[in-house]
């Protein structure tokens, strides 16, 4: 079973070996079974809408990668997908948060919460550039809209075969610290939305198969607001 580590120094929890094998399996799956969905990123401008960059423009100075949000009520999911949040609002993984040193966490409740899921994929030459994440905006797990300020992230990587990618680090930076994480499979970053955060750039084969890119999953947290539900 998976041991939470926090750390002393910036906001930040690290998870490794979170899923059990069975169940990434069929997550990885479910992913790939969604490939045809996946489109240029969008990133949230604060509330005024969204900025589309071409994947395929080396002159990004967001990031290069396809991604995909969910919910969609146009996008039926597997059943993998569907029972994650089982997974990130575990008991026990809850309990923990609740009781870290940092009192970043301690507002930690479920039932004040919301979520919305992002799933990024990145091949060579793809990266993210320092951001924070600021906005939960559009349709929740809960099923109604939001556009509320993010809370926490809590984003997983998954890769089939790490010895196919070099590069692809996550990287925390916070109040002119950084640390810096290489890439691993099933790993689990938890994190305040104050904290800056990065991915380093992949090298990989052009033709490496699309399921054997770095994917990260994230799912966005935020204050639920009673005025905006359905």
């Amino acid at each position: 079973m998976y041991t939470p580590v926090e750390y002393d120094d910036m906001p930040l929890v690290m998870v490794d070996n979170f899923l059990p094998r069975d169940y990434m399996a069929g997550l990885f799956q479910d992913i790939v079974n969604l490939k045809h969905k996946f489109g240029p990123p969008k990133w949230n401008i604060l509330k005024e809408g969204y900025a589309s960059f071409d994947p395929e423009n080396p002159i990004n100075p967001k990031c290069r990668g396809t991604d995909l949000w969910l919910p969609d009520a146009d996008i039926p999911i597997g059943p993998f997908i569907s029972s994650y949040t089982d997974y990130i609002l575990h008991e026990g993984l809850c309990y923990f948060l609740r009781n870290c040193q940092n009192p970043m966490f301690h507002v930690w409740d479920i039932s004040d919460y919301t979520m919305r899921m992002h799933i990024i994929n990145y091949g060579d030459g793809g990266y993210y550039n320092w951001h924070r994440d600021l906005y939960v905006s559009g349709l929740t797990v809960d099923n109604y809209y939001a556009n509320t300020p993010c809370m926490f992230t809590m984003a997983l990587t998954l890769v089939k075969d790490a010895s196919l990618l070099k590069g692809g680090e996550q990287i925390f930076m916070y109040r002119g610290k950084t640390r810096k994480f290489p890439l691993v499979n099933n790993q689990l970053a938890i994190f305040s939305s104050k904290l800056y955060h990065s991915c380093s750039e992949i090298t990989a084969q052009a033709d490496l198969p699309w399921e054997y890119r770095r994917f990260n999953i994230q799912m966005w947290m935020g204050n639920i607001d009673n005025n905006q539900k359905k």
